[in-house]
Parts: C-alpha cells; sequence; structure tokens
C-alpha cells in the first residue's frame, strides 16, 4: 500500500493533497550593534511579512521488513525547498532587499568553536608550529649567529662585502646599521640568508626573474640595483673575492661537519629532527656559545618544553619511564608534512594530520597505549606513554600558556582557548592590515601624486611619454589612457614590480606590447619621472630607508598607529578631492575592501581615550613577531589581561592603559578577522544567498592552522532550497526512516531512524585528514548531546487514529534535535470538523534546575530558553517567539521597539488534529532562535549592563520562523468528507489510500471504529454523523 507510485500522496508537499505550507519569516532588526558590544541592551525592531511556500518530496525511497511486516519502515532522504508562488502574498512594501542587521552567523559560529578547540585541535596546531620553527627558524637563527661571529664589524662587512659593490657610502652604512634589514643584527641577518637561500642553484645565488621573495624586500628598501645585489653575493666578481656567499658557504661546511649532515649542505628538516630529539642545535652550535638544551632559554615567544629530548630529561617522566629514546627518524616520522606548501601529506604515522591526531586522542584516552604503539609505529609502549604525556604538556603549555583549570578558565562554559583563539586571530588581523595597507597604500598615493605632477602640473599624458619611446604605439593609450589617477596605477606597478612580473606580464598582454617595447617604454622619461617623483613622495612623509620610494611597511605601521599618511597628504592633491583624513577608510580605492576605520587614533578619539595617538617608541614595539604580529606573545597579553597583571603589560607594550588598549585588539579581531560580530544584510541573503566569507577563509586556510575543507560557506543561510543534486553523493545508509504503521498503529510516522542513526544527530560533512588523493571528507552522524538520545515522534505530518484529549502526542522536531510533546488545550472547529488542539509542551523549556534530565541537552540556561549551540555550530537557543514560556527576564533583557508585536500570548504553536485519522487539519509550528550574548575574552562586555542589574545573561532574539498549514475546505471534503458515513469509511479506503503525508492507511480508523462499537459512538454503519458527534464523550 505504500508503493513508490503513490508517493505523492503519502511523500510530498503540495502533492495530491494540494497541501500548502507556508513559512513567515520575522526578523529582528538591531538598532544599536555598537552599543551592544560595550554592553548595551539590545533594541530590537520586527520586521516580517517575508512569507515562501514549502515545497517537500520524500526521495530516494525504500523499505525494511521487521518482525514479519515487509514494510514495517520506509526509508528516505527528504527534500525540502522554498518558493514565492500565488499563495506568499507580501505587504506593498515587503521586500526580498530589505536590510536586516544581526548577529553575523558565520563569525559567530568560528568564533564559538575557536574558543571551544578541543585538546586535539590545540595539539594539532602547536605541534605543526613548532615544527616550522624547528625545520625552518632554527637554521636560519644557527646560520645568522655562525655568519655574524664571521662578520665582527662594520670594517669587516665593507671590506668583504660592500666595497667592490659600487654602493655609496650611506647604502654601505645602512646596509649594516638599519634597524629593520641591516647585517649587523642576527634576526635581520636571516632576511639576507633566505634571499640566498631562495635563489640558490649548484650553491650559487641566481638573481630571480621575476624579483621576488627577500630579494624584492631588500632590493626596495635599500634602492639596490641588480647589479650591486649580486655583487653582494657572488655574481660578476673575479674568483677568490670575499662575498656574503664566501660566508654562507663557510657556515653551510660548519654546520655540515658540526652534525654529521648527509649531502653538501644540512637538511633545515634534519636540524629541526636533530633538536628535537637530542637538543644538540642549541646545545652544541658550530663555534659558538651553548644557548642550553632548549629554543625556550632564548626565545620568549615559546614556552614550555617543545624538545622531546628537554621535556623528557627535565621532567618526572624520564623516572617514570627511564630508557626511553627517541630519534631522529622519530621526529621525521611523527612530523611529517609538505615541507614546499606547508600543508598536511599522505603518510601513515604523522602527528601532523587531523585524522592521525583525533585518533591519537581517542588512544591516549582510553589508555589504549598497545594500540598506540602500533599505529604510529613506536618501539615501545614506554615510547607511546612518553609520546602521550610530550602531546599532553605541549597542549597544556605551549599551546594554553598552563591555564587549563576548567573551573577558571572555562567558567560557564566560556571556553578554555580563548586566549589562544584570541591570540591567533589577532595576530592574523594585524598582519592582514599591515600587508593591505602596505600594497594598497603607497600605490594609491603614488598614483595620486604622479597624475597631480605629471598630467595636471606638466601638462604630460600618456601620449606624451609613449611618444618619447614609442612613437608608432601610441594606439595604447586609448586602452590605457590616464582618465584619471586610478588608471595611472596599472603603469605604476610595472615599473615597481619590474620585469616579468604579474603586473608586467598584465600590462604587456592588455597594451601587446613585445617585451623590447616594455623595455624601451619603462627605460625612457617615464621611468625617469616616476622615479623623480617616487623620491619626492618618500621625502614628503621622511621615510629613512635608502631606497628610492618610501618602504610601504614603515607608511602602514605608521598609519595604522598614527593615521600619519592620511593626516599628512600633499596639499596638491587636494585638485584630486584627496584631503587630509583620519583614516584610510575615507580614501576612494581603499573603502572598498574595509568595513571601518582600522587606525588606533580613529579607534581611541571614539572611546574618548587620554591618548589618542600611538608614539614612535610605541609603534616599533607593538608592530613586530615579538608583540601584536605574533600568536603566541598575543595569547600572552590576553592572559595576563585576565589575570589583570596589567602592570606587566604597561611595561612590556609601554602603554599606560592596558585594558584600553586590549580593547581596540578586539575592535581590529572583530571588524577586520571576523567582518563583525552584528552585520547588515538583506533578506534574500540571509535566507537563500549568502555566501559566508569567514567560512571561506576557514575553507582555504591549513588544516594545520585551524582550516577544515569539509566547511561549508552556504550553511548560514536560514531558508531551504535543497535540490537533487546535493543528495546524488550522500550513501543511502544516512536516509531517515519512519514506522508505517504496519507493526504499531499510535506511532505511525514516528521515526525510527534520522539520519541513518537510532538516536538524535546532526549529519554532516568531516574532515578526516590527508587521504592519498587529498582531503578526506566524509558524511558523518555528530552527536549534538551529552548522551546518545534516542529518536522518537511523529514527523507532525500526521498522527495516530483515534485521537482524545488523552492521546500522546510526541513528535520530533528535527530543526531543534528534540523530541516535543504535546499538550492538549480544547476543541476547535476546522472546516467542519471539530479538531482536538495541542500546544507543544512547555516543559520543553525546562533548564536541568528544574528538571534533571534536561541536563543531557546542555539546558543550563533560564527556563525559556533550549540549548541550541551544538545544533546550529553557534551560540543559538531556541525559544518560543517573545520568549513565550519563558523567565520573564528572557524579555526584559532586551529593548522591542514595536509593542504591538510583542506580546508573547500570540505566538504559540499547535496542531489542531482530526479524531478519527489523526489528520493535521491546521498547524502553526513557531520557534524564535536567540543569539547567547556570552562575555569572554574577545567580547568582554556583552550582556554586561543587564548581568549588572539582574544576574541574568542576554539572549538576543534573532528571527523566528512561523510555519503554517492547513487543509482546504475543498481538499477536506474531497479527502475526509467520507469519514462522516461509517459506509463511507469502508469505501474510503479506496477513496483516499493515506492520509497527508501519512503512510497511515484510513483503513486504521475502520479498525478504530471496531475498537470503539461497544461505546456505541456509531449507531448504524448507513447513518449520518455530524462534526460534533466525533468528539468522543466527556
Amino acid at each position: 500500500m505504500t508503493d513508490k507510485s503513490d508517493s505523492d500522496t503519502w511523500g510530498e508537499i503540495p502533492g495530491s493533497f494540494k497541501d500548502v505550507m507556508l513559512h513567515e519569516y520575522h526578523f529582528f532588526d538591531l538598532e544599536n550593534p555598537d552599543e551592544v558590544i560595550e554592553g548595551g541592551v539590545p533594541v530590537l525592531t520586527e520586521k516580517n511579512g517575508y512569507i515562501y511556500q514549502e515545497f517537500d518530496q520524500f526521495i530516494k525511497i525504500d523499505y525494511s521488513e521487521e518482525d514479519g511486516h515487509d514494510k514495517a519502515l520506509v526509508h528516505y532522504f527528504l527534500k525540502e525547498w522554498l518558493e514565492r508562488t500565488e499563495h506568499t502574498v507580501w505587504r506593498n512594501r515587503t521586500s526580498s532587499q530589505d536590510k536586516i542587521t544581526t548577529v553575523n552567523l558565520g563569525s559567530f559560529g568560528v568564533w564559538w568553536n575557536a574558543k571551544h578547540t578541543p585538546p586535539e585541535g590545540i595539539a594539532l596546531s602547536a605541534l605543526y608550529q613548532l615544527a616550522c620553527g624547528l625545520n625552518h627558524d632554527l637554521a636560519l637563527n644557527v646560520y645568522a649567529q655562525f655568519i655574524r661571529s664571521l662578520i665582527t664589524n662594520y670594517d669587516v662587512a665593507y671590506e668583504s662585502i660592500y666595497r667592490d659593490a659600487d654602493l655609496t657610502e650611506e647604502q654601505s652604512h645602512a646596509l649594516w646599521e638599519d634597524p629593520n634589514y641591516g647585517m649587523n643584527s642576527t634576526y635581520s641577518l636571516q632576511v639576507w640568508i633566505e634571499a640566498v637561500e631562495q635563489n640558490l642553484q649548484n650553491g650559487s645565488f641566481v638573481w630571480p626573474t621575476p624579483v621576488t621573495g627577500a630579494v624584492k624586500t631588500l632590493v626596495d628598501y635599500f634602492g639596490l640595483s641588480k647589479k650591486q645585489f649580486s655583487d653582494m653575493m657572488n655574481n660578476g666578481l673575479p674568483a677568490g673575492n670575499t662575498t656574503f656567499m664566501t660566508y654562507y658557504d663557510i657556515a653551510v661546511e660548519a654546520l655540515h661537519n658540526q652534525y654529521g649532515c648527509e649531502g653538501d649542505k644540512c637538511d633545515p628538516f634534519y636540524l629541526g629532527a636533530l633538536q628535537w630529539s637530542k637538543s644538540a642545535v642549541t646545545y652544541s652550535p658550530p663555534g659558538g656559545v651553548s644557548q642550553g638544551l632548549s629554543i625556550t632559554l632564548s626565545n620568549s615567544t615559546t614556552m614550555g618544553y617543545p624538545e622531546m629530548y628537554y621535556f623528557y630529561n627535565q621532567t618526572y617522566v624520564h623516572k617514570k619511564y627511564p630508557g626511553v629514546e627517541f630519534t631522529v627518524e622519530d621526529y621525521k616520522t611523527l612530523f611529517d608534512y609538505d615541507h614546499v606548501t606547508g600543508w598536511p601529506k599522505y603518510t601513515n604515522y604523522s602527528l601532523l594530520d587531523k585524522g592521525h591526531m583525533d585518533h591519537f586522542f581517542e588512544l591516549g584516552r582510553n589508555f589504549d597505549f598497545e594500540q598506540m604503539t602500533s599505529d604510529f609505529n613506536l618501539s615501545s609502549e614506554a615510547k607511546a606513554r612518553v609520546l602521550w604525556d610530550y602531546v599532553n604538556t605541549i597542549v597544556a603549555i605551549t599551546g594554553l600558556q598552563n591555564c587549563t583549570d576548567q573551573e577558571i578558565y572555562n567558567k560557564d562554559n566560556r571556553g578554555l582557548a580563548n586566549e589562544v583563539s584570541l591570540g591567533t586571530f589577532g595576530s592574523q588581523g594585524f598582519i592582514g592590515l599591515l600587508l593591505q595597507l602596505e600594497k594598497d597604500l603607497p600605490l594609491l598615493l603614488t598614483s595620486a601624486y604622479d597624475y597631480v605632477e605629471l598630467v595636471e602640473t606638466q601638462g604630460k599624458n600618456c601620449y606624451y611619454f609613449v611618444e618619447q619611446t614609442l612613437p608608432n604605439k601610441t594606439d595604447i593609450c586609448i586602452k590605457l589612457n590616464w582618465t584619471d589617477y586610478t588608471s595611472l596605477a596599472m603603469w605604476i606597478q610595472p615599473y615597481w614590480d619590474g620585469k616579468d612580473s604579474k603586473s608586467w606580464e598584465l600590462f604587456k598582454d592588455v597594451s601587446e606590447l613585445t617585451e623590447s617595447q616594455m623595455e624601451d617604454l619603462y627605460s625612457g622619461e617615464l621611468a625617469a619621472s616616476f622615479a623623480k617623483l617616487d623620491l619626492s613622495l618618500k621625502q614628503h612623509y621622511n621615510c629613512t630607508n635608502t631606497g628610492n620610494r618610501c618602504w610601504g611597511l614603515h607608511l602602514a605601521k605608521k598609519q595604522l598607529g598614527q593615521s600619519y599618511v592620511t593626516l599628512n597628504m600633499p596639499s596638491s592633491l587636494s585638485s584630486l578631492g584627496l584631503r587630509n583624513v583620519s583614516s584610510v577608510y575615507y580614501l576612494p580605492g581603499m573603502n572598498q575592501s574595509l568595513i571601518a576605520e582600522p587606525e588606533y587614533p580613529v579607534y581611541a578619539k571614539k572611546k574618548n581615550l587620554t591618548h589618542q595617538t600611538l608614539t614612535e617608541d610605541q609603534i616599533a614595539r607593538m608592530f613586530n613577531y615579538d608583540h601584536l604580529l605574533g600568536g603566541s606573545p598575543l595569547q600572552s597579553f590576553f592572559v595576563k589581561i585576565f589575570h589583570n597583571d596589567l602592570e606587566a603589560l604597561e611595561k612590556e607594550y609601554l602603554v599606560e592603559d592596558p585594558v584600553a588598549f586590549a580593547d581596540y585588539i578586539r575592535y581590529v579581531v572583530d571588524k577586520f578577522v571576523f567582518g563583525g560580530l552584528f552585520k547588515t544584510k538583506t533578506v534574500e541573503e540571509l535566507l537563500f544567498t549568502e555566501y559566508d566569507q569567514m567560512i571561506a577563509t576557514i575553507v582555504n586556510t591549513n588544516p594545520l592552522m585551524g582550516g577544515d575543507p569539509s566547511q561549508d560557506p552556504t550553511s548560514t543561510r536560514l531558508g531551504k532550497n535543497q535540490t537533487q543534486y546535493q543528495w546524488e553523493y550522500v550513501p543511502l545508509k544516512y536516509r531517515h526512516a519512519l514506522n508505517t504503521g504496519q507493526i504499531d498503529m499510535t506511532q505511525v510516522r514516528w521515526y525510527r531512524i534520522f539520519n541513518g542513526a537510532p538516536y538524535i544527530n546532526i549529519l554532516k560533512k568531516a574532515y578526516k585528514g590527508q587521504g592519498e588523493h587529498g582531503p578526506m571528507i566524509e558524511w558523518t552522524n555528530y552527536n549534538p548531546w551529552a548522551e546518545e538520545v534516542q529518536v522518537e515522534g511523529g514527523d507532525t505530518w500526521n498522527f495516530q487514529p483515534d485521537i482524545t484529549e488523552d492521546s500522546s502526542i510526541r513528535f520530533f522536531l528535527k530543526e531543534a534535535g528534540l523530541t516535543m510533546n504535546g499538550k492538549y488545550g480544547g476543541r476547535h472547529e476546522r472546516r467542519g470538523f471539530n479538531c482536538y488542539r495541542f500546544y507543544i509542551d512547555p516543559e520543553v523549556l525546562n533548564n536541568a534546575t528544574v528538571d534533571p534530565s534536561k541536563g543531557k541537552f546542555y539546558q543550563f540556561g533560564p527556563v525559556g530558553v533550549v540549548n541550541q549551540s551544538n545544533v546550529m555550530g553557534a551560540p543559538l537557543f531556541g525559544s518560543k517567539p517573545y520568549f513565550l514560556d519563558g523567565d520573564s527576564q528572557l524579555y526584559d533583557n532586551v529593548k522591542f521597539t514595536k509593542l504591538e508585536l510583542a506580546d508573547p500570548s500570540e505566538y504559540d504553536s499547535y496542531f489542531d488534529i482530526e479524531h478519527y485519522a489523526g489528520g493535521v487539519f491546521y498547524v502553526i509550528e513557531q520557534l524564535q532562535y536567540n543569539a547567547y550574548l556570552q562575555p569572554d575574552a574577545l567580547y568582554p562586555y556583552l550582556g554586561q549592563q543587564k548581568y549588572q542589574e539582574t544576574g541574568y545573561q542576554t539572549y538576543m532574539p534573532s528571527f523566528f520562523m512561523a510555519k503554517t498549514e492547513e487543509f482546504s475546505q475543498e481538499i477536506v471534503d474531497d479527502k475526509f468528507g467520507a469519514i462522516k458515513t461509517a459506509e463511507g469509511i469502508k469505501v474510503a479506503i479506496q477513496v483516499i489510500g493515506y492520509t497527508l503525508g501519512g503512510i497511515l492507511l484510513i483503513a486504521l480508523v475502520l479498525y478504530q471504529f471496531k475498537l470503539r462499537r461497544d461505546r456505541k459512538m456509531v449507531e448504524s454503519e448507513a447513518s449520518r454523523i455530524d462534526a460534533s458527534a466525533l468528539v468522543p464523550e466527556e
């Protein structure tokens, strides 16, 4: 009877019943987002009338046998989508382009998940960063220290490196003394070594084409020509001359001899392995003074016991498990990854793989060290135990910086990884801003300045310069004319980047010039004019680097700290409308990539801070990898903020008010990493078209740094628009299954299996690590609750027959991942039938204090909200609209502007169910989602005004959806009218087949009549019965 050919009756909406199910979305527009960030009360304006029709279809239908019944369960995927139809009437002023300011769901979820990163996630990132340091930074540091010991002073550097390179005296002194890239410093000397190693061929330095990387940085900064730089290295000079490569080669040989490396040169990965397993590199550097057994002894930004040798010998572990030794090969096996891309690769044993790390922690938590020994290719079980202790120490000390006490650092579920995540996001935020300003700000300024000077002042345009060198190619000015200063940027960038660069090739393609013509164009008067104006602009901004133009990073730092660049615009730019402003946000061309002002002075002025600009010393101290640009140092900053250790921060960051400066850092993270906790979007975006940029960033981030390629940037869309294609590659084992009623008619259409499992779960894609052919992304069942909760209850399309006021109405609301009960609420007439109304029982809103069983659903908040954080992937809580049946303080903690709409009693959910067949003649389901404004390290003030007044945290309404469905009179008469005659009930078996959405046979209704005939509800099979007679006697 449940033949697939009849699925339009029992498995589709509208289906043959022509059922109309409507969704109306009610959004709460946040009027004061900035005040809420600072702890204020949310002011919310409801915007509604966004109505869509729901369409449902059971697909990939199949059946399974149980207890001798061949079709006891029906298995299916449910495809759902929304459309605007003739049934969805919108008000004239309601539009899908209406704008709503509400919680930015993608970023809200990313931050929530980050601050709740489990230990295995922290271990993965911490060990990867450690490996990068050992495999890259350690070798650079050793080379730099050794070379610096050979180049003892300026005179040595001049005689051996600078003298024969045709450098000016100013350049020579700068090359030695410059605080950023001078060879006098071991730290900056590493950049010179990188310039060599990035361009080595057969042991010799080769000039890169195009000029990129460290060479590009040094050449631009110091204003060096190709010949000058090459001569300092090794090219173009007679054999036997001492050059930088001479010292580099000596260092290579020294390290090779010291550590017994294979081949001609020590592999940095081998040096890292040697340090991890033996502490040999820092303990016995070539020609230098021992730095002890660990990199932590000379590096203040790394904490704990990063090397296994140091950990084993400096802790109790060597006494607990004596005689354990880790080797270079152990390191190479356990810390293997792609050294070119930095991403994980397919291996059998590496811990630097999410799947392997998850498995490692699973074995460790189960104390299955025998299996760990086998699965990770370890030589003994004792070795596995030491490795387990080591990794957990890395998590606790290096990763969490000793902030491991759950009662302190995870109080009220704030998230144990708050500070480490904020350190990571904060450092990346500042690095991103500086790189953006370094790239875009000089080009914008130069384009504008050159346009004014060349075109407006000197009257020299595109045609003028092309005629000087390429008189037969003036037609390129048609495509590339200098119509305004922005168009001039395309000419300046190739000049800066040089031959074979991307900008050079792009200009060549657009202009259709040959390579020789390009060289002619950029070697004539045009290049001379650009060079002269670059120098003039550099002098205007008092840039101290010796190159011909300003060091972009210098301008970027000064702009962030002082608004220096935009407050000192060349006066000539006023003709273009470019005058002094406080932020790059107000410059045309820059504001398109920024959502707010990034500069500290603008922020400080808005907050009315005492000190509204950063000094030169503060800028120099803060904007480096030991402070704002380093994840671990910035994490340490916020750990000190948590402990109120302000005196230490005053000294370390040279600030008088560390708390205020912490707020600026949070502002940068909120605006320029997450795009704002609250964001304005259109209704169309919220429901159907949003592509979340934060989640897209996570998708494309290295999984070893918290990336997840399984995430979906469209997952934040609130509307349902599924397609058949979406289900094509989901394994059939993940289908739902409903009871057909063959075994127990009281559980007809009850869920037996949800997403392929008998317990409540979320079906989602998960990244399982690297496979042989790339990332392994698999469908998986995720349990959102503290224990497995059996799925039960109907799907609300139909209930069991013979409904009375004492009937048990249970239904599974899949959107919430909860089974709910119906509470009888009287009888109501629908389409000539007297139906039983059941409301959603308020007991589902109880918290664990009232009902301890709610603890497994993490309902530890006020009565009236259900925790949906694990269901939604963000700290959202469900409730009835306007907190109906909830603690009154939930309502009082926010301010609604449209009080005529804010009456909770108008928003209950209920079902009007027909007595005999259990058909749902009318239903309205209303579920509201609320953002939990929980204070944490990033947003410490959320909800604080009300919390201080009432002791309650704030749950801010984001939206609610009212889903309604009602049978038309025509359908009721056609499909259910036969119930009004007992004889008709028999005939109805052929007429109806199944009730709406249900596999329930109308024959079950007849069976109910047989059970009740002794009660004489029907006097004769031929008699007509009016609607009221269908109601059982009291």
